[in-house]
């Protein structure tokens, strides 16, 4: 939970990631997860409290509204980009042509392109 905390503190996300790679070893998943969650909550107030006059109301409402807008976007395109991209590959894996895995990959190509390219 160090660990964790250092992140929080520096970065202001990403505890989460840490923690969870340790706490399940400890506790049952369920049990870590609430527990994280409560512990994120108290050290994001924690952290919060003394900055809070130095905060910028209208700069809060134009992350919020960027948020809202980006945040099922974002999950839109990753739940169609790994299907796309599982399949790809599960077709390289197929064929036979598993070496070009890492050269499509390395090349620069997105995974529209991989996908739709035909050889």
């Amino acid at each position: 939970m160090a660990a964790a905390s250092l992140v929080l503190g520096l970065a202001g996300f990403g505890n989460g990631l840490v923690a969870m790679a340790f706490l399940p070893y400890f506790m049952p998943s369920a049990t870590a997860i609430a527990v994280l969650t409560i512990y994120t909550i108290v050290l994001a107030v924690a952290i919060f409290v003394p900055v809070r006059r130095h905060l910028a109301p209208r700069g809060g409402a134009y992350l919020l509204v960027g948020t809202m807008l980006g945040t099922p976007l974002g999950v839109w395109i990753l739940v169609n980009q790994v299907v796309i991209l599982a399949g790809y590959w599960w077709a390289k894996v197929l064929t036979g042509e598993v070496w070009r895995l890492g050269a499509d990959a390395g090349s620069g190509l997105t995974l529209r392109q991989m996908f739709d390219c035909k050889t």
